[in-house]
């Protein structure tokens, strides 16, 4: 928070007020990325300076049983910074082509949606908006969790398992692929402008190389609906 040249000291107190009541905030599907906003403004009233404000909240989707990070940071007055970071699983496509391409050299025509073996990795993607508009939690959620598959768990059913890991194989994806996906669906929500700007980062953690791998889309909304 800026604090002006002649003002004595930054009321820490009274930040420090503002900042525990907002645990007392009843956040939904259509509020929780305003929380951020709403503790600038009532921060704002009370010392008349408007702060940066950064919010992360751990969240579980109840239905899906899916768990994820919400992202919520007053960049301006009129302008957010929101999103979510969650963890999924997914199978690599290189190494399922190479098994498709021994099994027909073999006469072992593979069967389609069969879910070809491959390695699988836990991956990580974190999806950030700065606009004007605020959308709904589950309208983030949604893209995401449509693409990365899950939710990962402690202790599941063997059929749950196998339901999981032939959804994996059965559409592989390179971590590009990943980030690509997704920010062209949230591109297409027409409530956000052509000069929103989105990010998309995953990480890919590897579980046969000793690395992982990274990829990111930093764009303006209007440049993705171009392609």
């Amino acid at each position: 928070m800026p604090v002006p040249h002649d003002r004595r000291g930054a009321r820490i107190g009274e930040l420090v007020t503002e900042i525990l009541g907002s645990r007392d905030e009843n956040l939904d599907d259509e509020s929780v990325f305003q929380l951020s906003g709403k503790l600038a403004l009532r921060i704002e009233d009370r010392m008349g300076l408007y702060p940066e404000i950064r919010t992360r909240t751990d969240l579980t989707e109840e239905k899906s049983g899916r768990t994820f990070t919400v992202y919520s940071r007053t960049a301006a007055r009129d302008l957010l910074t929101y999103g979510i970071a969650m963890t999924g699983v997914n199978a690599c496509p290189c190494a399922q082509d190479t098994i498709i391409e021994r099994m027909r050299a073999s006469g072992i025509p593979p069967a389609p949606g069969s879910g070809i073996i491959t390695h699988n990795q836990r991956v990580r993607v974190k999806v950030l908006i700065s606009s004007k508009q605020v959308l709904k939690l589950s309208e983030v959620v949604q893209p995401v969790s449509g693409i990365i598959h899950g939710p990962l768990s402690s202790v599941i059913s063997s059929d749950a398992e196998a339901d999981l890991l032939t959804g994996i194989h059965s559409d592989p994806l390179f971590v590009e692929d990943i980030v690509r996906r997704i920010a062209m669906s949230i591109s297409e929500i027409d409530s956000l402008n052509n000069d929103d700007r989105i990010i998309v980062k995953c990480r890919s953690m590897e579980s046969i190389h000793p690395h992982d791998l990274l990829a990111e889309i930093d764009s303006e909304l209007g440049k993705l609906r171009k392609h």
